[in-house]
């Protein structure tokens, strides 16, 4: 079960695939897709790896935050013909300069590319914004050229598919936000939405508490203010067995007990995963570390965020560092810079659960000694 879900959840979307020939075609007469159809609500509140905040962000980490809702653009919105006004996000294989708009980009998996109608061309505005997030793990974003945009964009296309975010007003795009930081393999990168324990009461046919009391035991309990609902919020830490490996679940709920938020870790390689708990400053915030290493190819990432009073991430940063000896050189400069940070945060924090490596742990330690650039760096090629 965990490699049906797993399978079916990683965001393949960002590696290289084939891709459709867009054009201009449209369905005449069709309906308005809502922007707002399974919108995610997106947080954004940054701070540096020395605890100050960002002003120039729009947020901070216990105080007002700007609520920015993101609609990811599906084929059902593209070939309507009549994309409704909104922010969208698109993941984009090829701008054109003469035509200037998007003329290959990916939308949702189900759509035939091989057998499908092809994909309309989006075009930008004539006076359509052009913005590129400047930070290596924060959003800050400066104004460009659209041939700046362009340049920039187009180193990404070698070895990722970057994603944007799109703003449409009358069916043209008005504002174009390229939201990730590149540099051999280092982006931005939002906090991806665990689904474990949702799906595994769907395939169990199972509530909440069922689940927890036919396949897990509760590990640990504690209270922390890493969420805008009043009082602490809960963490429990449950670990068990539901019939393929060991797995951890971790739940963070509210101070009267809603369920606000869960993040899983599985023994199986798809499944690994490290969370942790931490605070700066007195700001208390979530932290998950992601790390794949083999021979050939490596790829790390962690988030740190908060929860909002409706269980939405807030997020504080977030970063992805990949290298692949076939498309994207390793830089140890560039890690040793992006590994600084990790380790910051990590020296803030203490394990809640990981599974790591295939073994399952739940001791409350720091791992800033672990994880870190002279741990993770590549001996051949690097720095």
């Amino acid at each position: 079960m965990i490699g049906i879900i797993i399978a079916v959840c990683v965001p393949v979307a960002v590696i290289l695939t084939a891709n459709p020939k867009a054009d201009n075609k449209s369905e005449e007469n069709a309906e308005v897709i809502p922007a707002k159809e399974k919108v995610p609500e997106i947080y954004h509140a940054d701070m540096d790896i020395d605890g100050d905040i960002d002003e120039d962000t729009g947020g901070d980490m216990d105080g007002e935050t700007e609520l920015v809702q993101i609609a990811k653009l599906t084929s059902k919105h593209v070939l309507s013909g009549n994309i409704a006004d909104g922010m969208y996000q698109l993941y984009v294989r090829s701008l054109s300069r003469s035509a200037k708009g998007i003329d290959r980009y990916l939308v949702d998996y189900d759509y035939d590319y091989d057998g499908g109608e092809d994909l309309p061309f989006l075009a930008f505005a004539d006076n359509c914004k052009f913005s590129v997030n400047e930070e290596m793990d924060t959003t800050s974003y400066g104004e460009v050229s659209f041939d700046s945009f362009v340049d920039l964009a187009e180193e990404a296309f070698s070895y990722l598919n970057p994603p944007l975010l799109l703003t449409f007003e009358n069916g043209l795009i008005v504002e174009a936000v390229l939201e990730s930081y590149y540099g051999s393999g280092i982006s931005y990168a939002a906090a991806p939405l665990d689904t474990f324990y949702a799906d595994m009461q769907e395939i169990t046919g199972l509530d909440s508490g069922e689940l927890l009391a036919s396949y897990y035991t509760l590990d640990s309990t504690e209270k922390a203010d890493i969420g805008d609902s009043p009082g602490l919020e809960e963490i429990m830490v449950y670990t068990g067995n539901i019939g393929d490996g060991e797995s951890g679940i971790v739940i963070f709920n509210s101070a009267d007990g809603t369920p606000l938020y869960s993040d899983s870790a599985h023994v199986s390689r798809a499944g690994w995963n490290n969370i942790y708990l931490g605070e700066r400053n007195g700001n208390g915030f979530i932290m998950t570390v992601h790390i794949e290493d083999r021979d050939m190819y490596g790829e790390y990432d962690y988030y740190v965020f908060r929860l909002s009073e409706e269980g939405e991430i807030r997020q504080i940063a977030g970063s992805s560092f990949t290298f692949d000896d076939d498309r994207i050189p390793y830089d140890g400069a560039l890690f040793a810079a992006w590994a600084e940070k990790l380790e910051g945060y990590l020296a803030d924090s203490y394990l809640l659960l990981s599974t790591q490596d295939g073994e399952l742990r739940t001791e409350h330690i720091s791992e800033a000694e672990k994880y870190n650039y002279e741990t993770l760096k590549r001996e051949k090629g690097g720095a």
